[in-house]
């Protein structure tokens, strides 16, 4: 077996993964870190310790609210008894309001206190779960970040103008060339009108740089995130592969580059790629194969990394192999290093969307200052 079957072949150690972390090793991982200032976050053990304090604050607050009631009573109606049996009408709703506001402080420290013990655990799940995945991807001979900007990574993960960051990117690259992750685009995106949405990738690399490759997931449709304000690519770079490819994937090569998408695509790769990958876009692009899901993995649960390690291997590994003697030949192209200027990059539509609603606008605002100015004139 060859080092690059190896690498495509790895087997994740989830001992580490299924583990729960100690206080002691939250607290060390946190300090590492330091992505939280420390008066942001307060231990469970603080929360509860208040809990006794709150209890009397409460009872203290009853206190002082009824020898207020007592004292008003006695400068109101002279009677120092706090009595509400024979008295007016509005003397009993004078005493009730002070009732209910001595239990509506009462409410409210509870709701705070409640709150502020929610918030702590979830704070504690979230720092238990990063010190579960960090020690997993240690274990593996990885690393794994909680939240970044998008790291530069080839491909159209992202296209330009969106705003967006990665959350739990698991780093395996040095150890078995892949790495996985979500990325989330945000609401504020220029071209997002709508929740911020997420969707998994995964980014395989590769042992030689091979022309630019497109397979749009039929099934997924345009309902994929990774898609939205994005203008298409060219209808004239679309190639139509034998059999039933067409009806799980609509694929894209530049101009040219059928020959070699060919041979990278053999009958065998196209068939795994519809059993193993029929709902992921799929991109060959530099030296890199990204596959990017639908909607985001769910990274702590053992299914999906399971799920992930199976396309590396199968996937991963067999486009490995078919492209690890790719050579373009054409003038512009070192042979096995570099590719061609023309097939480096897809050619993508013109985005009318993006710029038809711009040029409208501007020519409103012109006619509009044309009309003012015809108007002052005449």
């Amino acid at each position: 077996m060859t080092g690059v079957d190896q690498r495509a072949a790895a087997r994740f150690d989830y001992r580490e993964l299924d583990r729960r972390p100690t206080r002691r090793e939250v607290r060390e991982f946190r300090r590492r870190t330091r992505h939280v200032r420390p008066d942001t976050v307060v231990p469970l053990r603080t929360m509860i310790a208040t809990v006794p304090a709150l209890l009397v604050a409460c009872v203290v607050i009853a206190c002082v609210a009824g020898l207020a009631l007592a004292l008003v009573d006695v400068a109101v109606f002279g009677d120092p008894g706090v009595r509400w049996v024979g008295r007016s009408l509005g003397d009993a709703l004078l005493g009730l309001a002070g009732i209910l506001i001595v239990e509506a402080l009462c409410a409210a420290l509870i709701v705070a206190l409640v709150g502020m013990i929610r918030r702590d655990t979830r704070l504690s799940n979230h720092w238990r779960r990063r010190v579960r995945f960090a020690r997993f991807a240690e274990a593996n001979g990885g690393a794994h970040a909680f939240g970044a900007p998008v790291p530069r990574l080839t491909g159209t993960l992202v296209h330009e103008g969106a705003t967006a960051h990665t959350r739990d990117v698991f780093d395996f690259e040095r150890a078995h060339g892949f790495q996985f992750g979500n990325i989330v685009l945000s609401p504020e995106s220029i071209t997002i009108r709508r929740e911020g949405r997420a969707w998994g990738f995964i980014r395989v690399r590769l042992d030689r740089r091979v022309p630019h490759v497109v397979l749009e997931s039929v099934r997924a449709g345009r309902t994929h995130p990774r898609r939205f304000g994005r203008a298409g690519y060219q209808a004239g770079q679309r190639i139509e592969l034998e059999g039933d490819f067409g009806r799980y994937f609509t694929v894209y090569a530049p101009d040219g580059y059928g020959p070699d998408l060919l041979y990278v695509l053999t009958p065998d790769l196209m068939a795994l790629l519809v059993d193993e990958a029929a709902g992921f876009d799929v991109e060959l692009i530099d030296d890199s194969l990204l596959l990017s899901a639908p909607t985001a993995f769910r990274v702590g649960e053992r299914a999906t990394l399971l799920a992930i390690e199976d396309l590396v291997s199968r996937v991963g590994g067999a486009t490995r192999r078919r492209t690890e003697r790719y050579a373009d030949t054409r003038p512009g192209a070192v042979p096995r290093v570099v590719v061609a200027p023309g097939g480096r990059r897809l050619r993508r539509k013109w985005l009318l969307r993006a710029t038809l609603p711009g040029a409208l606008l501007v020519l409103l605002m012109v006619r509009h200052v044309l009309v003012d100015v015809l108007r002052l004139a005449g």
